[in-house]
């Protein structure tokens, strides 16, 4: 399903891709857990689409629980989690 919504990504096809997202959330979160890096990733991905979508309320929260999740599992100086704060501060300035 992830790698159909980066497809649709592509091409623009926001909604399908949301839809797609969405879905693989949900079984991520059940096999891996909300604190996997897959599962982040995928949270990472769908506000990504959120904000696309003009929904950037909606993206930056779900953006700020995938940075303190990220914070608390990998550390303040993880590559990952800067690269989530500056997505974060970039987002809330579109």
């Amino acid at each position: 399903m992830v790698n159909l919504a980066s497809t649709l990504t592509n091409v623009q096809q926001w909604t399908e891709v949301e839809t797609l997202l969405r879905a693989a959330l949900g079984t991520m979160n059940d096999i891996f857990g909300p604190k996997s890096p897959a599962t982040l990733n995928c949270r990472t991905e769908l506000a990504s689409v959120l904000s696309h979508e003009g929904r950037i309320p909606e993206a930056t929260n779900l953006l700020e629980s995938v940075v303190e999740i990220s914070t608390k599992v990998l550390g303040t100086e993880h590559t990952n989690t800067s690269t989530l704060r500056k997505s974060r501060q970039k987002m809330k300035y579109t």
